[in-house]
Formats: C-alpha cells, sequence, structure tokens
C-alpha cells in the first residue's frame, strides 16, 4: 500500500509510480479528514509514503496521519519516498523519526526532483523546463520502483548539514501556515474549486466566496492553482502549477501553450490581464458562457476582462460554454 499527500499532483504522480498490482493507494489528508488511521498489510507487502517536502521537513498533515497511523501487524518493509524541488534536507531522518515513535520501522528513504509549486517564494518554471524535469522525474522513479520491488535498505539518517537546514527552515513553516494571508480576487467566479481542493478542509464557501474557517492549513498551495486564490501581495499575476497527472485522462480539453503545467487557457494574449489558465480541467469550466461563439476562448484582446488560472485537475467549474471550434 502507499500513502501520499499531494496539493498540486507531484507526489501524486510518484505514488502512482510505485503501486504494484492490487496495491491499494491511499491519501492521507482524506485519511485524516475521514478519521481512517488504521490498516493491515499483507505478508511480504511494501508500505509507502509519499509526500513533498515542505521547509526541510513533512507537510502539517503527513506529521498528524503518521501520528495516529495504526497498523496491527508491522509491514515487512517500508519507505518513503520524497518529491523536492532542490534538496529533501533532513525530511526523511523527521519521517523515520515519527514512525520509529509509533513502532513502525522505515528501511529506505529516495527522493525525486520535481517543479517547484511554491509560488510564494520562487517562480514557476516555463513549460519547457516543466518537461524536462518531470521526462527526468519519471524515469528516476522507474529505477526508484525497481529498488522498492527489490526491498532494497539504505540509511535513512540525514547528514549533519541537512538536519542544519531543517532544524532553521521549520519554525517558517510553522509562521507560512497561517491563514490570514490567502484571499480571493475580484476575478473569483464563486466555483468553490478551491474549497474542494483544500487538503485541510478550511475552505467554505460563504456567499459565493471562499472563507478560510481555520488559523492554519498544510500551504499546500491546492487552492492556489486557480490564479483568483492570492497570498498576501506574494502570488498576483504569477504563473500556477499543476503537475499532469491531475488532467483528465485523454486531455480532451486541453487548449493550453503551456500543457505540462496542465490544460486550456483563456486569454491567452499578452497584453491580457492575469491570464485566466485553466490547467486541465476537462469536465466543468468556471467561466461564464462566451459571447464569441468562435470556441472556448476569453480575452483574445487586451481590452477584455481579466482572467484566471484555475490549475486543473478533473474538473473545472464553469457552465457550459456550448463551444464550436475546441474539445
Amino acid at each position: 500500500m502507499v500513502f501520499y499527500f499531494s496539493g498540486t499532483g507531484n507526489s501524486l504522480q510518484a505514488a502512482q509510480a510505485m503501486l504494484s498490482p492490487g496495491e491499494k493507494l491511499y491519501d492521507m489528508a482524506e485519511c485524516l479528514w475521514k478519521k481512517e488511521f488504521t490498516f493491515h498489510v499483507a505478508p511480504g507487502e511494501a508500505v509507502g509514503f509519499v509526500f513533498p517536502v515542505y521547509f526541510g521537513g513533512l507537510p502539517a498533515a503527513v506529521e498528524q496521519f503518521v501520528d495516529k497511523l495504526d497498523m496491527p501487524i508491522k509491514p515487512f518493509y517500508s519507505y518513503g519516498l520524497l518529491t523536492c524541488g532542490g534538496s529533501p534536507s533532513g525530511a526523511g531522518e523527521a519521517l523515520y523519526t515519527r514512525l520509529k515513535k509509533r513502532g513502525f520501522p522505515l528501511h529506505a528513504v529516495f527522493s525525486v526532483v520535481m517543479p517547484d509549486n511554491y509560488i510564494l517564494l520562487y517562480k514557476i518554471p516555463e513549460a519547457e523546463e516543466q518537461a524536462r524535469i518531470l521526462n527526468k522525474a519519471a524515469l528516476w522513479l522507474d529505477h526508484i520502483k525497481k529498488q522498492v520491488d527489490q526491498r532494497s535498505h539504505n540509511d535513512v539518517h540525514a547528514s549533519l548539514k541537512a538536519r542544519m537546514m531543517t532544524a532553521a527552515m521549520r519554525p517558517m513553516y510553522e509562521r507560512a501556515r497561517t491563514t490570514k494571508h490567502f484571499y480571493a480576487d475580484d476575478q473569483c467566479v464563486g466555483c468553490g474549486l478551491c474549497a474542494k481542493r483544500c487538503t485541510a478542509h478550511v475552505i467554505v464557501m460563504e456567499d459565493g466566496r471562499p472563507t478560510w474557517t481555520e488559523d492554519k492549513c498544510n500551504l499546500c498551495m491546492a487552492c492556489a492553482r486557480c490564479g483568483a486564490i492570492q497570498y498576501g501581495k506574494k502570488t498576483a499575476g504569477k504563473k500556477r502549477y499543476t503537475n499532469p497527472i491531475l488532467k483528465k485522462a485523454g486531455g480532451s480539453h486541453d487548449q493550453d501553450s503551456h500543457a505540462v503545467a496542465g490544460g486550456h487557457e483563456h486569454g491567452a494574449d499578452t497584453a491580457g490581464a492575469a491570464g485566466h489558465v485553466h490547467g486541465g480541467d476537462a469536465d466543468e469550466c468556471c467561466c461564464p458562457a462566451p459571447e464569441q461563439g468562435g470556441g472556448h476562448d476569453h480575452g483574445t484582446a487586451a481590452a477584455q476582462s481579466a482572467v484566471h488560472d484555475h490549475g486543473g485537475d478533473e474538473e473545472c467549474c464553469c457552465p457550459d460554454p456550448t463551444m464550436t471550434g475546441e474539445e
């Protein structure tokens, strides 16, 4: 079985790559929400923990889930797979320490570099760079899967430098997790996808606008896949990232020139404001029905209204635009 946590899809892709036939995939955030913590491991079955590195350590949801995890039969083999934009720092050892407190072993830690989604500090890689990173990651995930199938062990302890990096960064994570800086700007159409995507379940819709109901969240950036969701002044006008794994299979509604980031793009005019990019949301779309009648394209002229980025998963909030030239 594989437990995963993901806000923008990187760790979901990695988790799916680790599955063997018959193995089950569990979303740690959903298990927390549903209070499901007891799992039964088959003889010889591997147990994986797949998640992104946040400020050199574990996302809050992963910490909370591991601290409640109950497996009556201890796994024969368990591993951690960390997705990151650069270095995993001491996150692997942090997972080992938490599992050890629960009486569970950790036999190996792996990591894979994937496109960074943390738009509060970093610029999202351009489409070509995303493709390069993801292609390399796919090859590395194949290699890791072979190591898991062979039940390979490695040193799960971090170097002194990695531990120091984690120790320095973790307090910043706790401060950054505050929800008081999140808000929806005037581009919000009240679709509710941000609330549905929230891994901490702290967003509710009130009078068609998202409201954050708790002081802290996981800071997974799932809500900010939509370009209408902002974090203070740090995110306005920035591109958003969504791993293509969250696009609906087949990509039938994909008109985005940045296809690696997912989805179709409304208003690609360079002079237009904000750039309303849906990241591959295939079933629905939140945009009002276009009056153009020539397909699903908003804002081909600079004077048209500002557009935002939904950030692509299997759904999209728009009413049916009665498209005539696109799929």
